[in-house]
């Protein structure tokens, strides 16, 4: 994705995602919202294994390590 700054762009862009399963849903529904240009970089925000609320998960995936050794 990239911004244009030449006259007529916007600061905007439009995201729009519809959902077409038939399995789950009686009918597709589609969600859109403004996504607007921040200043700054932009960081990517994601849930890792190692994180403090997951340390379980650490210890799990820390002790089948082992074992393979």
């Amino acid at each position: 994705m990239w911004w244009n700054d030449s006259p007529g762009w916007s600061n905007a862009i439009n995201y729009e995602a519809t959902v077409t399963d038939p399995v789950v849903y009686s009918r597709p529904w589609t969600i859109a919202f403004p996504l607007k240009r921040q200043k700054g970089e932009l960081l990517e925000v994601a849930c890792h294994e190692e994180d403090q609320d997951l340390a379980h998960l650490k210890l799990i995936k820390d002790a089948a390590a082992a074992n393979k050794k």
